[in-house]
């Protein structure tokens, strides 16, 4: 499964490959519960499989948000949400309906 080329895909065409990574894993977790604020905790057991510091998730929620704008997602970036302290969210509901991101996994 880690070789399967994996993006972030926008309405509108446009994708941001991250391949199987952290930040990549990160958003899809966040995207399989949006709309909800996730605790650093369960995002640190699902995403990480083991120990590590809240800082580990600060910096590849960083990283996938600058991958994202670099992509040209400044809304999807935008809408990852770290203001619930201690907790993340992929927040689609401030994004527009037709302007919803989608993980592919090609195959």
């Amino acid at each position: 499964m880690r070789d399967v080329p994996v993006c972030i895909a926008w309405g509108d065409g446009r994708t941001c490959y991250l391949g199987f990574t952290l930040p990549f894993q990160l958003f899809e977790a966040l995207a399989c519960r949006p709309n909800r604020y996730l605790p650093v905790e369960d995002l640190l057991d699902e995403v990480w499989c083991q120990c590590r510091s809240n800082a580990a998730v600060r910096s590849v929620v960083r990283d996938l948000k600058d991958r994202l704008r670099q992509a040209g997602m400044p809304e999807v970036a935008a809408a990852i949400d770290g203001s619930n302290r201690g907790r993340y969210g992929l927040m689609l509901n401030r994004l527009p309906r037709t302007a919803r991101p989608e993980l592919h996994r090609k195959r």
